[in-house]
């Protein structure tokens, strides 16, 4: 018989979203030294306990209490919660005398714009009271008053009672919710098993720069004596902590990925440039800290080296101390977790070379321990200066084209010209006149020079790292070995010569296109200047590492294969990558990636969906590609323009390529297509080439481009990150273009990684609403209460999804909750099968009523079934979220 249902009292026992910054202070899960730089007012009055962090203040004493790290920035939505437990809050002689409460700030946690506090009123009632900075209150209109005879103008202007509401028990919670612009003030205590709104206001959607937790005791007859337990966020996005490793168990480490060791994942200190305003921290541990969620039995995975070394009849090695949490290792990982002495830093002879000497790691983490490491970097703009490939795009500024020579002497006796005893200026060079100020006249005298063609091949720039906005002028400088030569995207009042921009939409990547001057560009910079349409400029400086010459002719009969064809490929399991198509046959293409200098990668074809051509001048067929890719048949689809430049599809079966021309087998006959007149490729559906079982864990590694490759780790460095396809193919990535890294291990693995064995769905009023993962039906985040989470299922009533089992896991964990486009009319029948065995039940789960985390004994379960019915409304906001569904294995197992 399987077990009863565990259901658990918090969410913290489920991996919550992962920009969410939780402090608990109860028991040692917090040291001092963490402690010290977030405490502020009257060191003496903060204490840890067992219980939490203990404020206590005497009449008289300043505000005291406890602030995030300065580092931290909390944008968009947020939900802010304090746990407090009131010993003691006595009457005070004035209002507001004596209190307890979080307070919020955009720009000083001195001034805060929202604070929420419990006080005790002079009569020694106990209220919640609301406080706004003047700054976020409405303003009123002055207004000229007359004063009616007999009228006390004292009593007209005597302050108004603040509203106040009232508190009950000792042991409660306050709330700042902000969604979208509008704050909301809420508490839960004793008075209600919900929480309840206060009240709300206009904030805006700046980022907060930080949260506090305070008591004071201005005035009171005795001390304050209050215990904070906890305070926990739940934002949109959270900055200014670093690089963030998070455990299937909630616990964070923020520590910058330096190697790998034994299967572990080694964590140093956190990179500079990782971190914001790190330098003006006082903190001595602002390179690295712990955030845990609700309090958790930790697993002794989580190593920090100070090679301590308790005895006794079972000894355990303690790496360290984690923000006060005992990091442990058990005894079968004490070898590799604690180096030999003979080749520990302190006992060793050899001169240390701190040039050489990587940083010693600060944490080691198992890596089927990391759900999830999350990258908080800023893509930086870069170029690559890629020669002169084979390609004729551009030409000189009409002005300054000649037949004959380009630097001609009797161009110095020109009309503005340099004087005679002077070297004529260089070709492209804007030479300005003596009669007129900056290009006063420029833009009727000098009209926009468009490229063309003019038989030289052309130099070739690439650019990554661009702002997702459009490229509205472009201006490149180099002093060659003959002088400066400026080009320009837009020429309009100038005599730049023009250059070539190829850009797919808004894509960080593009190309440019030079005209190549007179004089030689190898070991020269060109200097190059960005302005975006919505007015945001960057610059760059790229050099040359080959020589240039504009005596280079085109030639028409022989490809560009210097500038090749990018494409976009579309693989299972939802991962993308982008680079040059370098050749294909019956059975796989090979790709050279993006990143510079890269070999090319060999794909089979049984691992892609889709290639997507991503030709620069001439507009995608994005739609009828999405729409094809998701609808693949038998055959391969082959997506072509005509000369008139219809969009044709070709149905056949994909043979190869030849030069650049593809070969397909056309209704019994072999055909050739110029690649140039192909705009993708949907291959044909087919059995499902399988995942093998898992013996280690594979990541999933998100990249800059929103390109996304799948692989097992095998090496990492600060500089690159070397991954094994599940295909055998070896990817070295740059870790400058990691963004985040998502584990599938051989202990936890999320439920919208799996494919469901069986969909089981009926229509509402006549519409199906399909199941979705890892979003809303609606194609948005999954949200529950203002909470947004990265991982999850979205269905509507009636659907019931089973998956496939196979008796690995042991526990089956989720939050359930309506999506908040509910508006609170869902109710559902909400029942949860492990095999035929019903492990839970909800037969009238509400929107209205808060979510349910459930974490539910599996094991030996061959099938799980998920099924959400109709309640007994049967109303349209049946949107329920299985949040951060998924399935754990027992280590004890492996």
């Amino acid at each position: 018989m399987w077990l009863t249902a565990i259901l658990v009292t918090g969410a913290g026992l489920i991996a919550g979203p992962f920009d969410d910054y939780s402090r608990s202070f109860e028991g040692d899960a917090i040291a001092p030294e963490t402690l010290a730089p977030e405490r502020y007012g009257l060191e003496e009055a903060v204490t840890i306990e067992p219980e939490g962090l203990r404020l206590r203040l005497k009449p008289g004493t300043e505000e005291t209490g406890w602030k995030s790290p300065t580092t931290l920035r909390i944008g968009g939505n947020v939900t802010i919660r304090v746990e407090i437990v009131v010993q003691s809050l006595p009457t005070p002689e004035q209002e507001d005398g004596v209190a307890v409460g979080i307070s919020v700030a955009s720009q000083s946690l001195d001034q805060p714009d929202a604070t929420l506090v419990r006080v005790t009123e002079p009569d020694g009632s106990a209220r919640y009271r609301l406080v706004n900075q003047p700054r976020n209150l409405p303003q009123r209109p002055s207004q000229m008053r007359m004063v009616a005879p007999g009228i006390n103008p004292a009593a007209r202007d005597a302050k108004p009672p603040r509203p106040t509401y009232p508190a009950e028990g000792k042991t409660f919670s306050l709330m700042l919710q902000r969604d979208g612009s509008t704050l909301r003030y809420r508490v839960l205590d004793a008075a209600s098993d919900t929480p309840r709104d206060l009240g709300q206001m206009t904030f805006g959607t700046s980022d907060l720069i930080g949260v506090k937790v305070f008591a004071l005791n201005r005035n009171g007859a005795e001390d304050v004596d209050v215990m904070i337990k906890s305070v926990t966020l739940h934002a949109d996005q959270l900055r200014g902590l670093g690089t963030a490793v998070r455990t299937i168990d909630g616990q964070v480490v923020y520590g910058e990925p330096i190697g790998l060791k034994d299967g572990s994942l080694l964590v140093g200190p956190a990179h500079p440039s990782q971190v914001a305003d790190a330098s003006k921290s006082s903190s001595p541990t602002a390179e690295m800290q712990t955030i845990e969620g609700e309090r958790l039995v930790q697993r002794a995975r989580v190593i920090v080296q100070e090679n301590v070394v308790i005895g006794g009849d079972a000894p355990i090695v303690v790496e360290g101390v984690l923000n006060g949490t005992i990091a442990a290792a058990p005894a079968d990982h004490a070898d590799s977790a604690v180096p030999a002495p003979e080749d520990s830093p302190a006992t060793s002879h050899e001169p240390a070379n701190d040039d050489a000497a990587p940083p010693e790691p600060k944490a080691i983490i198992p890596l089927n321990e990391i759900d999830v490491i999350r990258f908080e970097r800023t893509v930086s703009l870069s170029g690559h200066f890629l020669g002169q490939p084979n390609v004729d795009v551009t030409g000189p500024h009409p002005s300054k084209a000649r037949e004959d020579e380009p630097n001609r002497p009797e161009d110095a006796t020109e009309e503005g010209a340099p004087e005679a005893d002077q070297p004529p200026p260089p070709p492209g060079t804007v030479v300005p006149t003596t009669t007129r100020t900056a290009s006063s006249a420029r833009a009727s005298q000098t009209p926009r020079a468009e490229p063309e063609p003019n038989g030289i091949r052309d130099l070739r720039i690439n650019l990554s790292g661009l702002r997702t906005a459009k490229l509205t002028q472009v201006v490149v400088s180099c002093q060659t070995d003959e002088g400066e030569t400026r080009w320009r995207l837009d020429t309009s009042g100038s005599t730049d010569w023009p250059l070539v921009l190829r850009r797919s939409g808004d894509r960080p990547r593009a190309d440019l296109f030079l005209e190549p001057p007179a004089g030689d560009c190898k070991e020269k910079t060109f200097q190059i200047n960005l302005t975006y349409a919505d007015q945001n400029a960057a610059s760059l400086s790229v050099q040359a590492d080959q020589s240039t010459a504009p005596e280079r002719a085109f030639e028409a009969d022989q490809p560009a294969s210097s500038s090749g064809f990018e494409v976009r490929l579309f693989l299972d399991d939802g991962q993308e990558l982008s680079g040059t198509l370098d050749a294909m046959n019956e059975e796989s293409l090979t790709l050279l990636p993006v990143w510079t200098d890269h070999e090319a990668i060999l794909i089979p074809f049984a691992r892609l969906r889709g290639v997507r051509v991503e030709t620069f001048d001439r507009i995608e067929a994005a739609d009828e590609f999405s729409d094809r890719l998701e609808a693949r048949g038998a055959e391969d689809v082959l997506l072509a323009r005509t000369r008139a430049g219809e969009l044709v599809p070709v149905a056949g079966i994909l043979e190869g390529m030849e030069g650049d021309r593809l070969r397909m087998l056309y209704q019994e006959q072999h055909r050739t297509v110029p690649l140039r007149l192909v705009e993708g490729i949907v291959f044909a559906e087919g059995p499902s080439p399988g995942e093998p079982e898992l013996d280690e864990p594979i990541a999933r590694v998100s990249l800059t481009d929103n390109q996304t490759i799948s692989g097992f780790c095998r090496a990492i460095d600060e500089t690159t990150w070397t991954l094994e396809t599940v295909w055998g193919a070896t990817l070295k990535v740059p870790a400058s273009d990691v963004q985040s890294v998502r584990f599938r291990g051989t202990r936890m693995t999320y439920l919208s990684d799996l494919e469901p064995s069986q969909v089981e769905q009926v229509s509402y009023f006549g519409r199906l609403v399909p199941w979705s993962r890892d979003t809303s039906l609606s194609g948005g985040p999954l949200r529950i209460d203002g909470q947004t989470f990265e991982r999850g299922i979205a269905v509507h009533s009636y659907c019931a999804l089973t998956y496939d089992l196979n008796g690995r896991f042991e526990t089956f964990e989720a939050l359930v909750g309506f999506d908040d486009e509910a508006s609170d009319l869902g109710r559902v029948d909400c029942r949860v099968f492990a095999d035929e065995e019903e492990i839970f039940a909800a037969t009238d789960l509400r929107a209205d009523a808060p979510a349910t985390p459930l974490r539910l004994p599996i094991a030996g379960a061959q099938t799980l079934r998920l099924v959400v019915d109709y309640g007994s409304d049967q109303d349209t906001g049946d949107r329920l979220i299985w949040a951060n569904a998924r399935l754990i294995r027992d280590p004890l197992d492996e």
